[in-house]
C-alpha cells in the first residue's frame, strides 16, 4: 500500500504541475515576465522564468493525496510516520514556502540581493528548529558525533549554500531540473530502503513535480509558447528540498546506532547495504547533490584566487566549461547528468567496501582530475583557433 501511496504522490504532483505551467506562460506573455537576456546567459530569446511557482503547490498536493489515500485505506505504516513527524513536515513546509515566496517576489519584482539571503536564512532556520541538522560526520576527517551548537549553524549554512549552488548551476537548459530528478530518484529510493516512508512520499511527490518541469524546459517551443523556465523560485526550492534530504538522510537517529549494534558482526563490520546507509550515509547523501556543491566551492574559490568577488556572475561554471569544449546544450546537459549519476553509483558500489575517508577523497580527486584534463582540452582548443 505505502507503494502505491507513493505513485499517487508523484502522479498528482505531475499531473497538477502539468496543468500549471501552461497558465504561467500565459501569465507572463500578459505580464512580460520573461527572464532577461544578456551576454552570460545561453538563450538569446525571451523566456517565461515563473515555472519554479508551480513546484510547491504541486509537490504538497502529492504528499496530501498519499496521506489521505493511507488514512482511506487504512494503511497505518505511513500514517504512524506523519503522527510521529508531523511538526518535522510542517517546519520543513514553513520554511520550504518561505523560500517559494521569496522566489516568486524575486522572480516578478526582482528583490536585492540582502533579503534574499534573508529569506534563505529564515527558511534554512526552520529545519534546524524541526531539528534537522548533522549531529554525526561517522569518521570523516575522524569525527563521530557532533554537538548542537556546532550542528545546527553548519547544517543551517551548508542549506544556504545548497540553496544557492542549485540557483547557479541553472544555467542551460534541463541542468538543474535534471539534476534535482536523479537527486530525488535516489533519494526517494534510499529513502524507501531505510523505512523513512514519509521522506520517500516527498521525494517521489518532488520527482513528479520537476520531471514534468524538464519537459516543457528542455523539449518546449518557444514559438509555441510552451517553453519556460524555473526562475530564482524555482531552483531555490528545490536548493531548500534537496538539503532538507540531504541532511535528514545523514543524520544519526536512535535507529541507525540500533542497527549499527545489532548488525555488526563479530570484528565491528557491517555486512549489507541497508546498514551501510543507515549507519555511514553521509558521503552517499553528499555525492548526489555532489556537482552543484563542487562546482559552486570551485568556482567561488577561483575567483577568490583571482581577486574578483566570489558573487560576481562568470562564464565558469561547468555548463559553460562543456560549451566552451565545443559540446552543445543538450551534449552538456546529456555529459552532466551522466556523470551525476556515474558519482551516485559509484558511492554506493564502494561505501560497502571503502573507508568512508577514502571515498570521499576519490570523489574529490575524480572531480579535480576531471576538471584539470578539461582546462587542457579547453587551451588545446584555444591554441588550435589561434593558429
Amino acid at each position: 500500500m505505502t507503494v502505491v501511496a507513493i505513485i499517487l504522490a508523484f502522479a498528482l504532483s505531475a499531473f497538477v504541475t502539468f496543468l500549471l505551467i501552461p497558465q504561467l506562460i500565459n501569465i507572463s506573455y500578459r505580464r512580460r515576465l520573461f527572464d532577461k537576456v544578456d551576454e552570460r546567459k545561453v538563450h538569446k530569446v525571451m523566456v517565461s522564468r515563473l515555472g519554479g511557482i508551480a513546484f510547491a503547490p504541486s509537490i504538497i498536493l502529492g504528499v496530501a493525496m498519499a496521506l489521505g489515500f493511507s488514512l482511506l485505506a487504512s494503511e497505518r505504516e505511513l500514517l504512524d510516520f506523519f503522527r510521529e513527524d508531523a511538526m518535522q513536515l510542517l517546519l520543513f513546509i514553513s520554511g520550504m514556502l518561505l523560500i517559494y515566496f521569496g522566489g516568486v517576489t524575486d522572480d516578478i519584482l526582482d528583490s536585492g540581493y540582502k533579503l534574499k539571503f534573508l529569506v534563505q536564512f529564515l527558511g534554512a532556520a526552520c529545519l534546524a528548529f524541526a531539528g534537522i541538522y548533522l549531529n554525526n560526520f561517522y569518521g570523516l576527517f575522524g569525527f563521530t558525533d557532533i554537538p548542537a551548537w556546532f550542528g545546527v549553524p553548519l547544517s543551517v549554512t551548508a542549506t544556504v549554500f545548497i540553496i544557492n549552488a542549485m540557483n547557479l548551476i541553472d544555467g542551460i537548459d534541463g541542468l538543474a531540473a535534471g539534476l534535482s530528478i536523479i537527486a530525488c530518484f535516489f533519494f526517494g529510493c534510499l529513502f524507501y530502503n531505510i523505512g523513512e516512508l514519509l521522506n520517500a512520499v516527498l521525494a517521489f511527490s518532488t520527482l513528479g513535480a520537476v520531471l514534468t518541469f524538464f519537459f516543457f524546459n528542455v523539449y518546449g517551443n518557444v514559438e509555441r509558447r510552451r517553453k519556460i523556465f524555473m526562475g530564482d523560485c524555482g531552483s531555490q526550492t528545490l536548493g531548500l528540498i534537496l538539503a532538507y534530504f540531504a541532511i535528514s538522510f545523514s543524520m544519526a537517529k536512535p535507529e541507525s546506532l540500533e542497527t549499527l549494534a545489532a548488525f555488526s558482526g563479530a570484528h565491528g563490520e557491517i555486512v549489507s547495504l541497508e546498514e551501510v546507509l543507515l549507519t555511514t550515509p553521509l558521503v552517499v547523501a553528499f555525492s548526489i547533490i555532489m556537482i552543484p556543491v563542487l562546482d559552486t566551492f570551485r568556482v567561488f574559490g577561483n575567483r577568490i584566487l583571482a581577486h574578483k568577488d566570489p558573487f560576481l556572475p562568470d562564464r565558469t561554471h561547468i555548463h559553460h566549461r562543456f560549451i566552451d569544449l565545443g559540446l552543445s546544450h543538450r551534449a552538456t546537459l546529456v555529459v552532466i547528468l551522466m556523470l551525476a549519476a556515474f558519482f551516485v553509483l559509484l558511492n554506493l558500489l564502494l561505501i560497502e567496501v571503502v573507508d568512508i575517508n577514502v571515498l570521499f577523497c576519490i570523489d574529490i580527486f575524480l572531480w579535480t582530475a576531471m576538471h584539470v584534463w578539461i582546462s587542457a582540452l579547453i587551451k588545446r582548443r584555444v591554441r588550435r583557433r589561434k593558429s
